[in-house]
């Protein structure tokens, strides 16, 4: 469903912002859930940990045709997020941690100078793209309302 919609949006940009709010509204986050490593515990079952996130974020992006990336690291624990490229180059996408009910875009399209305050790849994570992207940074988000 998500991606039946999500196809007929005219840029990847507009894509990644869909399919991200719709991730943050339909999932709930729970240590305790089942499969909760996976996305099919987000997409089927709708509770998941950071995995399951950034595993259906990941999932549906790659279905849309936009080169998105699993990540693991720590951000004050073990942790999993999103690299995804855009066409000015690659951003930090936090699913996860944008499911709160302040700021849902705080952790969205972010350079690794702005993540690297509060996330850190580990293993084969750290062979993944330098994101340096310029133009669907948060701050132009912001800017124009978005």
């Amino acid at each position: 469903e998500i991606i039946s919609y999500a196809k007929d949006l005219e840029s990847d940009y507009e894509k990644e912002k869909y399919v991200h709010n719709k991730l943050i509204d339909m999932l709930e986050y729970e240590v305790d859930s089942d499969l909760n490593q996976s996305a099919y515990s987000a997409l089927v079952n709708g509770v998941t940990v950071c995995a399951g996130y950034a595993r259906a974020f990941q999932h549906i992006m790659i279905a849309l045709g936009v080169p998105t990336y699993y990540v693991t690291g720590d951000a004050n624990g073990e942790h999993a997020w999103n690299i995804i490229k855009l066409p000015d180059g690659y951003y930090n996408v936090d699913v996860t941690w944008n499911d709160n009910e302040s700021n849902i875009y705080e952790y969205f399209n972010l350079d690794d100078d702005e993540f690297d305050s509060t996330h850190s790849r580990d293993e084969l994570s750290l062979q993944l793209p330098e994101c340096n992207g310029k133009d669907y940074r948060k701050e132009y988000l912001s800017i124009y309302g978005f």
